[in-house]
């Protein structure tokens, strides 16, 4: 089989260098049988000339079809590359405009600030004074603020590098605004270049609705003490009824058992009562990193289990949680306690998987039922207050913890904490 060139697929220089290069082969066969014999092929006839034109035709026409080729190809690129930046810039101006967003450019060299249309009127200055955008800038400060504000302009100034800022802002017309301002250093940290490019957007929609939340949250809490506080009155007197009842029972045990239940029952409100106590801060404070070695020691030394705990790998562990943390590993420390049966010993330690920490407790107990694994979680489920383990998972879910009860039956229970990436390190750890 004969293989041939397929000049559809050859770029159209190429396939122009091929044609000149077959048509100045026929004109040298052409001279050459038309010269006499003897007849030097360097004497001029007209096939030596007609070679001599189509050479100098093939150095110049195709050099220039490749040129012009290239010239094309490079305008189709660049116009391809102009529609997409286009249709970037349409994008990034619509995402600045929804989120209303105002971008500035401080150059540190020359001490000029430019303002997008946006930054205008989220300050509310005018154009005409563009001239000293820094001074007008600093007049708007919320005079609290703009000593602290400065002073970490001023570091960004001198080290080259961002910030993230929130502060306050009077408007003309009267009232307060918060705004937050996030940027970056570009450039070398020192000479001439050096730049900080920023956006600024008005929060303060956020700042009041989170002072209308405090304000809910706060009256919520004072109705839940004071109804906290009159039901425990209640409480204390029905337990002196239920005293004095029992002192005037004459020995009936008929009513003797009747009277340890209404106690018990009096028992779990006052139980409940306080887990209201608990649950009321849930959420209320700031998520914070916590010792876990030190949370985990806390709770043994409140419980004061009846069996050895033994404690493996909790050193410089730290966790990203709720500040109640230590209440759920009270909780589940007394869970084990209340519900284990007979229980040798408790082991707490942890391991990791891929970029998660997992911390186990792990008691050799009965264990728990299989239908019952996910419903110990559940709020007023169990043979206590039910309230305990609830108020665990809510306590763990406010930073993405998960907790789960991963046991066998008759073997012990086993709950596993599973700590999300960014919520747990090492202390000491680069």
């Amino acid at each position: 089989m004969q293989s041939r060139v397929d000049d559809s697929a050859l770029p159209p220089f190429l396939a122009g260098v091929m044609l000149f290069d077959m048509v100045a082969l026929a004109l040298r066969a052409l001279d050459w049988t038309l010269s006499s014999p003897g007849q030097d092929m360097l004497t001029p006839s007209m096939g030596n000339v007609l070679f001599q034109a189509y050479q100098l035709a093939l150095a110049v026409i195709v050099p220039t079809v490749f040129l012009l080729l290239a010239m094309q190809r490079l305008n189709r690129e660049l116009r391809s590359s102009e529609r997409e930046l286009r249709d970037l810039a349409d994008r990034y101006d619509l995402a600045i405009s929804a989120a209303e967003i105002g971008v500035w450019d401080l150059d540190f060299t020359t001490r000029r600030l430019l303002w997008d249309e946006r930054m205008y009127a989220i300050y509310r200055v005018g154009r005409e004074q563009t001239d000293d955008l820094i001074a007008a800038w600093r007049a708007v400060v919320h005079p609290e603020d703009r000593d602290a504000i400065l002073a970490e302009l001023h570091r960004a100034t001198v080290e080259g590098v961002g910030f993230d800022l929130e502060f306050r802002i009077l408007r003309p017309e009267g009232g307060v605004r918060y705004v937050r301002a996030r940027a970056r250093g570009i450039g070398s940290t020192t000479g001439a270049g050096r730049r900080l490019v920023g956006v600024s957007y008005d929060v303060t929609a956020v700042r009041q609705a989170e002072k209308a939340l405090r304000e809910a949250v706060r009256k919520l809490n004072l109705l839940s003490a004071i109804t906290r506080h009159d039901l425990q009155n209640q409480l204390t007197a029905l337990r002196g009824w239920l005293d004095l009842a029992d002192e005037q029972s004459g020995g009936d045990a008929l009513l003797a058992r009747a009277l340890a239940q209404e106690r018990a029952v009096v028992n779990r409100l006052d139980h409940i009562v306080e887990f209201t106590r608990e649950y009321q801060d849930l959420g209320l404070h700031s998520p914070c990193w916590q010792d876990l070695g030190a949370v985990v020691a806390h709770a043994i030394d409140e419980v004061r289990p009846p069996f050895p705990v033994r404690i493996d790998g909790l050193d410089r562990v730290e966790v990203y949680a709720d500040p109640l943390l230590p209440r759920v590993f009270y909780n589940l420390i007394e869970n084990v306690v209340r519900h284990g049966g007979i229980v040798r010993g408790l082991s707490i330690g942890r391991r990791e998987e891929s970029d998660r920490l997992v911390v186990t407790l792990e008691d050799d107990g009965r264990g728990v039922p299989a239908d019952e694994k996910e419903r110990v979680f559940e709020r007023g489920y169990g043979r206590n207050t039910g309230l305990g383990l609830f108020m665990a998972r809510e306590a763990l879910d406010l930073t993405g913890i998960a907790i789960a009860e991963t046991g066998e039956q008759g073997a012990g229970a086993r709950f596993e904490i599973t700590v999300p990436r960014g919520a747990w390190r090492i202390r000491g750890d680069a």
